[in-house]
């Protein structure tokens, strides 16, 4: 949800570079020395927010939560890594 809120604040791979690839619409995760940083809570979160499909990041932000916390729950991973690993998440839709 933290990355939803404060997506225009958040580099997109578009503004990174200039090449039409098809991940332009993805948040950029932020490149980090030390692999402790790594997995903080911004890299997390950006990388967790470019698994969701664009229709879903296109709904209002009220029906976005209702809905990813709908799949999660429904999924019921044990670590975030689980999320990451899940090829079939969003086939529900």
């Amino acid at each position: 949800m933290y990355t939803r809120k404060h997506y225009d604040s958040i580099t997109t791979k578009s503004s990174v570079h200039n090449l039409n690839t098809r991940n332009k619409d993805k948040l950029a995760v932020p490149s980090f020395r030390l692999q402790k940083t790594r997995g903080s809570f911004l890299g997390k979160c950006i990388a967790m927010f470019n698994k969701v499909p664009q229709n879903v990041i296109d709904l209002p932000i009220n029906k976005f939560q209702i809905h990813v916390k709908n799949i999660l729950m429904s999924k019921g991973y044990y670590k975030v890594d689980d999320y990451f690993k899940d090829r079939n998440l969003y086939l529900l839709l």
